[in-house]
Parts: structure tokens; sequence; C-alpha cells
């Protein structure tokens, strides 16, 4: 099952866009890294799953978001293929 955000398309911001509270998101990544850091088996899966408990969708949904443009940027830098402008 999908969880369902309610996207705003009229502002300039992804965070705002998704309705990504700054101090939620710097709180909860600041949670994660500080698990990670005591852990000392930090496995993939490891953080998903406290990704998953701990941190809030819309947030998740803007790092992927996020992480996606940034290999499609690499994608077209190393082969260079024209812009549309």
């Amino acid at each position: 099952m999908k969880n369902s955000i309610e996207f705003n398309h009229n502002t300039d911001s992804l965070s705002e866009a998704l309705g990504v509270e700054q101090h939620k998101y710097a709180a909860q990544l600041a949670a994660i890294m500080t698990i990670m850091m005591a852990e000392e088996e930090g496995t993939t899966s490891k953080i998903s799953e406290m990704l998953h408990k701990c941190v809030d969708y819309n947030i998740i949904l803007m790092l992927a978001t996020n992480r996606f443009i940034s290999m499609i940027e690499d994608i077209d830098n190393k082969f260079n293929f024209p812009s549309e402008n």
C-alpha cells in the first residue's frame, strides 16, 4: 500500500512541495546517523529498516527524488547528452 502525500506544485522547493518540515528532516536524519555510528555493522538492509521505522515518508521521498535527479545528471554529464535548451 502506498502512502499518500498532498503535493504542492506551486512552489519552487521540493521540500515545500512534499510538505517536509526542516526541523523534522534534520532531527530524523540526525537520529539515524547517531544510531548508525553507534552500531558496528550498519548493513544496507539495517539502514533501510531504520529509515522505514524512523523517517517520515515524505522525507524518504525527497531523499529518493534528489538522488534520482543526481543520478540522471551524472548520466547526462557522462554521455554528454544534448540539452533541450
